[in-house]
């Protein structure tokens, strides 16, 4: 799935693709929760989980929930994803 615009309000934005998560996202996925869990409070992880972590979430969770991540430019920015508490 790909979105956004060309041309939003007479500026030029790249597209997003949406897409599910693949094993091998898992480093990038990793550097871009990495900030969030070290600068806000808005994780309750103390640590950055590594590459490796990250890789075994997305492979656990793409089994029964889904796992997505957004890329722009060929560049994985961000992701969402959902697990059963």
């Amino acid at each position: 799935m790909t979105l956004g615009s060309d041309n939003v309000c007479g500026m030029s934005h790249p597209q997003f693709v949406i897409r599910s998560a693949r094993d091998d996202d898992g480093a990038a996925v990793a550097a871009v929760y990495a900030p969030y869990v070290r600068n806000t409070p808005v994780s309750f992880e103390v640590e950055p989980p590594s590459a490796t972590v990250m890789t075994e979430r997305i492979i656990s969770t793409l089994g029964t929930h889904p796992w997505l991540v957004a890329k722009r430019g060929g560049e994985v920015v961000g992701f969402g994803t959902c697990q059963r508490l």
